[in-house]
């Protein structure tokens, strides 16, 4: 069910943007992953293109996407940056971990703010928010090699007010860890 607080319009232009859509979800059978003092929880990350990703120089390979999905576990409501603002769109990434223990951030490239305020997300008690990272189109300083990694996803914020928004959540959270491995984009399979 989509929040009633939300127009239409901006819910289906966050789905054509790949950004955020929001859901509410009881969710009381899901183990937590990483929960806040106050409340915010990385609830799960999910990989919907599976756990085999070609990536290569140049945004070379196919799409896959990092989803996190974060919960209110609070008694109040708590806002989030919009991902599809300049505040909140590097707050969600990805690490991958190789066998000898060298990391590889991935991170959403910064929007830069042309006009307008910031702009943030209401989570009421036990609302779902749903961050898609498209990986391919991330930042990172070094491209990892085809080999097996470990990812793990961060939320973190660290700006609790920008202009007239404040209270805005900040923090980090980590989900554990969970195995992927980066293939050749040239022997990589077809979807």
């Amino acid at each position: 069910m989509v929040s009633k607080r939300w127009p239409t319009w901006l819910i289906l232009m966050g789905v054509v943007a790949g950004g955020v859509v929001l859901f509410s979800e009881a969710a009381e059978t899901e183990k937590p992953m990483s929960k806040s003092e106050n409340g915010l929880e990385l609830l799960r990350v999910e990989l919907p293109d599976g756990q085999e990703w070609a990536l290569g120089k140049g945004a070379v390979g196919r799409p896959f996407i990092a989803r996190l999905l974060l919960i209110n576990r609070g008694d109040g409501p708590l806002r989030i940056w919009d991902p599809l603002n300049s505040e909140g769109s590097q707050c969600a990434s990805v690490e991958l971990t190789d066998q000898t223990g060298q990391k590889t951030v991935l991170r959403m490239p910064a929007l830069e703010r042309s006009a307008g305020t910031p702009s943030f997300v209401l989570l009421e008690p036990n609302e779902v928010v749903k961050i898609d990272n498209e990986l391919l189109r991330a930042t990172f300083e070094t491209i990892p090699p085809p080999g097996s990694y470990t990812l793990t996803a961060t939320y973190e914020n660290a700006l609790e007010r920008s202009g007239p928004i404040k209270n805005v959540w900040t923090g980090r959270l980590s989900s554990p860890p969970q195995k992927v491995q980066i293939v050749d984009p040239c022997a990589a399979k077809s979807p």
